[in-house]
């Protein structure tokens, strides 16, 4: 049988928050200021679309089939969580995942990544580069119980999983569109309705919001999506 379908299929863009600043139950503590990430080092936030739109995955198995790319990815100091952390939305195109991120089979994430650093709370000892210093993460030395803290992160990819270290890491809203090109009357009500970074992550004003889209997007909206971080980067700055 031939099955020849381009732009026909529904796809979902999830909002997802996958990790937040603080620590986890791996007892890993990721200062807010390393998942805001610097632009330069394209780590942080920024790693999540560069060089290229990082996989959804299932289980941190690089192995099995991606659901979808992460297109835009968010630092936000105030999160549905209360606290600070990164906010994602992929566009989910397996079919599979689409109808389990919207009966809720799908909830929770994970995220995946490197570290240039893990600093022992409890001696100061940089494990990465220093080598291990006799204190277990998660073990309760003179009642304080020992973290690693990470250094600047490198996301790799977004898993769905059962069971997240991050117990508020998982989908906050879905949203779903149809592929294929938008027609006139559609591209109007969409200028018409732009939302800025605020209203699109669903955050308040006061809220700082640092924001990195995948290039094929940049490529897609080119001179208007220049135009709109622009002035997005302004309100923030003055906010």
């Amino acid at each position: 049988s031939l099955k020849e379908s381009f732009g026909q299929g529904e796809t979902i863009s999830p909002r997802i928050e996958a990790i937040h600043a603080g620590t986890t139950k791996n007892y890993m503590y990721y200062p807010a200021e390393k998942l805001k990430g610097d632009k330069e080092l394209k780590s942080g936030v920024y790693s999540w679309t560069s060089p290229y739109a990082k996989p959804v995955i299932f289980n941190h198995d690089t192995d099995t089939e991606v659901t979808g790319r992460v297109e835009r990815a968010a630092y936000a100091d105030y999160t549905q969580a209360g606290k600070p952390g990164i906010i994602v939305v992929p566009k989910i195109t397996q079919p599979e995942a689409v109808k389990a991120v919207k009966d809720g089979r799908l909830l929770t994430v994970s995220i995946g990544g490197t570290t240039d650093a893990a600093v022992c709370s409890i001696c100061e000892t940089d494990i990465i580069n220093e080598g291990f210093c006799g204190h277990m993460k998660g073990e309760v030395y003179d009642g304080i119980t020992a973290t690693w803290i990470a250094g600047n992160i490198w996301f790799d990819e977004l898993s769905w999983v059962n069971v997240p270290a991050d117990e508020n890491a998982m989908v906050v809203e879905v949203e779903t569109n149809t592929l294929g090109q938008p027609t006139s009357e559609e591209k109007e009500v969409e200028e018409k309705t732009e939302k800025t970074l605020h209203e699109f992550y669903q955050l308040p004003k006061t809220v700082t919001v640092v924001e990195a889209v995948a290039e094929s997007l940049v490529e897609e909206g080119s001179e208007k999506m220049a135009d709109k971080e622009t002035k997005d980067t302004v309100v923030i700055e003055e906010e």
